[in-house]
C-alpha cells in the first residue's frame, strides 16, 4: 500500500518519529528525520521529512511503504493521519484517491476529516487550500463551494470520499474506551 501523510509545516518531524516509535514500537532507526538524499544507514520502513525553513503550508511529509503499514497494523492512511492529528495538534492534508491533482482530503486536529482543493498553480511547490467542498468545523475561514456535478468521475470505483469524524472502531479497545 504505502502511506503518504502531508502535515502542517509547523509540526515537528522529530515529533512525528517520536509518536510513531512509542505507539508502535518502532525502532527510530527505521524511521528516519531529515532529508532522505543524506541518509545513509539502514533499510527504512518509514522517514519524515521535516518542512523547509519558512515553508507555510504543508510541507512536512511522512512516508512509509508496505512494512511501515505492517508495523502500524495496517491503519489507513486516513485512520493514520486523524490519530496523528489529534496527538500532535496539527492538521495534515493526504490524497482523496481521485483522479484530480487539486482534490485532497483534509485532516483536522480534532479529527475532522473533508475534501478540499489546493491551488494548482502552486503545486508543484506547495500545497495551498483555496477552497473546502464542505464546511470545515474548526477552519470556518476556508471558503466553502459546492462540488462539481462530474466529480464522481475523479474516483475509480465511482464512490466520493465521505466528510465528518472517523468512528472510533477502528482503535484499540483501550484506546476507544478513554
Amino acid at each position: 500500500m504505502g502511506i503518504e501523510i502531508n502535515f502542517d509545516s509547523r509540526t515537528s518531524a522529530q515529533r512525528v518519529q517520536e509518536v510513531l516509535c512509542a505507539r508502535y514500537g518502532i525502532d527510530p532507526a527505521l524511521l528516519y528525520v531529515g532529508d532522505l538524499g543524506e541518509y545513509s544507514g539502514p533499510r527504512l520502513i518509514a522517514y519524515v521529512t521535516p518542512a523547509p525553513e519558512g515553508e507555510r503550508y504543508f510541507a512536512c511529509v511522512l512516508e512509509g511503504g508496505p512494512e511501515f503499514d505492517e508495523a502500524i497494523g495496517g491503519l489507513t492512511e486516513l485512520q493514520l493521519a486523524t490519530l496523528l492529528c489529534k496527538e500532535l495538534d496539527t492538521r495534515a492534508l493526504i490524497d482523496d484517491g481521485g483522479g484530480a491533482a487539486t482534490s485532497w482530503i483534509l485532516v483536522t486536529a480534532d479529527g475532522w476529516h473533508g475534501r478540499v482543493i489546493v491551488d494548482d498553480d502552486r503545486l508543484d511547490d506547495e500545497f495551498v487550500i483555496l477552497e473546502a467542498l464542505q464546511p470545515v468545523p474548526s477552519a470556518p475561514e476556508i471558503p466553502v463551494v459546492e462540488p462539481p456535478d462530474w466529480q464522481k468521475g475523479w474516483y475509480k470505483d465511482g464512490k466520493i470520499p465521505t466528510s465528518g469524524f472517523d468512528p472510533d472502531d477502528w482503535r484499540k479497545p483501550s484506546e476507544a474506551a478513554g
